[in-house]
């Protein structure tokens, strides 16, 4: 499978922008929720895009920061 590069640029600024907005949620259980739905998003674009990104540990960080232990892989 051929890496969509130009999908990849599109999409990634978005997706850095949606993960932001989940950490920045004031509410403790809607920011779990926000993140969970943030990453699953990422994650389902970066395997039909064939590619993670080099950062894709912030996104796996993130889901630590809000106390979720699942592997960020676990989402695919």
């Amino acid at each position: 499978m051929a890496i969509d590069y130009e999908r990849m640029n599109k999409i990634y600024p978005r997706q850095t922008a949606a993960l932001t907005r989940a950490l920045n949620q004031k509410d403790p259980a809607k920011r779990v929720d926000a993140v969970i739905v943030a990453c699953k998003a990422a994650v389902t674009e970066w395997e039909a895009i064939g590619a993670w990104p080099d950062n894709w540990s912030r996104w796996q960080r993130a889901l630590s920061d809000v106390g979720i232990v699942n592997r960020l892989e676990d989402y695919a």
